[in-house]
């Protein structure tokens, strides 16, 4: 049996710790502080705390994942994991099997959440499963009229589908055909068209125009505050969306201090739990982080990682997210030892649940590959050249050759090459 980084599988025969015979696992790519020679590492994501442990290939099974629904496995039709909050193989489902589900929950409910939310664990659809669930609720709903709610909701969902699939032209062009039908059914102040105004600002920031996006926010805030009020959430939203436009062009203690009183509002308001409270702790770690307050950004994201973990499971992309600004934050403090086997966890886990091209592994191989190449560890030059230039190549597909990210990864290979770096 040949297995690989990615691969699932299953621990039989253990006698040391026989309780953990029958979990489900995945194995992990090798790094420079193990595992020992002739074992495998195994990231358990299903334990209580998960963790990974070092053992023999022959406790090993390679699992077949199957639908949940219609319980086979994967044959003419493609497995897809479903992102949300449900683990082992219980995510993983056909696309055909979910829509059917989708559909005779809504014909039985009457709400249109089951193309949107897991009919488990009730949270939401991520990855390209989002993506299916929402093009075939478009679909269904292309011949309502179009001051139709469900028709408008289905495409708000098509375009945030569309965007966490980096397909930003193709949402982009989704967003302003809905910023249009609002604004001509409800009029310039209605929530929704103000709603796609920011998700149109996101659209543009996600493409490299942060200062055009910058703009718009600005403008757009100031129509929430007096429309919606301070402290409404669409407002509180936009403003986060202000102070990340203010990260992103570099001026970090601007968006600190941005960030500060939306978290406290939000905090006071939600709950210290809430999804909206966690992402916005997160950005201020973020803003702390570039200004090498490294001891209070790192408590943040230790704290934010340990909510996600228990609310949205080991595998939920905002959980990878949140793993991979820890493993920065500790690279950056200079706990090695630490990072190494976070980040590159970080990656394997990404690559397989997302996709080796998707913007969010291609930033976690640049992570793991600027550790790799650093100094003060153990360097791994010609692994992190091969990745470097993987990641270049489906950065520059997705952003073009003139993206920071992409000039990022050049660097990185002309480094790992030891040759110096000029600028294209």
């Amino acid at each position: 049996m040949s297995l690989q980084p990615g691969d699932d599988v299953t621990l039989t025969g253990l006698r040391g710790d026989a309780s953990l015979n029958g979990q489900s696992g995945v194995i992990q790519p090798n790094t420079a502080e193990g595992p020992p020679p002739g074992r495998i590492a195994v990231l358990l994501p299903n334990l209580p705390t998960p963790r990974t442990i070092a053992v023999k290939p022959e406790n090993l099974i390679a699992s077949t994942p199957t639908c949940y629904i219609c319980l086979e496995p994967s044959a003419e039709t493609e497995l897809l994991s479903m992102g949300c909050g449900c683990r082992g193989t219980s995510h993983m489902v056909h696309s055909a099997c979910a829509v059917r589900a989708a559909a005779a929950q809504q014909e039985r409910t009457k709400s249109w959440s089951s193309w949107q939310l897991c009919l488990t664990c009730k949270l939401p659809y991520t990855g390209r499963h989002k993506l299916v669930m929402a093009r075939e609720w478009c679909r269904r709903t292309n011949e309502f009229p179009l001051d139709d709610t469900q028709r408008f909701a289905a495409r708000v969902s098509l375009s945030a589908a569309l965007a966490a699939c980096s397909l930003y032209a193709e949402a982009e062009t989704v967003v302003r055909a809905n910023l249009e039908v609002a604004a001509m059914v409800h009029g310039p102040e209605h929530r929704h068209t103000l709603g796609a105004r920011m998700n149109l600002g996101v659209l543009l920031e996600a493409q490299g125009q942060t200062a055009t996006a910058e703009t718009l926010y600005v403008a757009l805030l100031d129509d929430q505050r007096r429309v919606l009020g301070h402290e409404h959430h669409d407002t509180l939203a936009t403003a986060m969306q202000l102070a990340g436009a203010a990260l992103t062009q570099g001026r970090h203690a601007e968006a600190e201090a941005q960030y500060r009183p939306i978290l406290a509002a939000r905090t006071r308001l939600l709950g210290e739990a809430h999804p909206s409270v966690l992402i916005c702790a997160m950005n201020l770690g973020s803003a702390l982080l570039h200004q090498a307050k490294l001891r209070e950004a790192e408590a943040l994201y230790r704290a934010n990682l340990e909510h996600k973990r228990r609310r949205l499971g080991p595998e939920h992309p905002d959980t990878l997210m949140a793993a991979m600004n820890l493993g920065v934050t500790l690279k950056e403090r200079g706990d090695y030892a630490n990072a190494c086997p976070l980040l590159a966890e970080n990656y394997a886990v990404k690559a397989r649940v997302l996709g080796a091209a998707h913007v969010d592994t291609c930033f976690a191989a640049l992570n793991l590959i600027a550790l790799w190449v650093d100094g003060s560890y153990v360097a791994r030059y010609e692994e992190a050249e091969a990745l470097a230039t993987r990641t270049r190549a489906a950065l520059e597909s997705s952003f073009g050759p003139e993206h920071p990210s992409c000039l990022s990864a050049q660097v990185m290979t002309t480094h790992c090459r030891g040759l110096p770096f000029s600028a294209p």
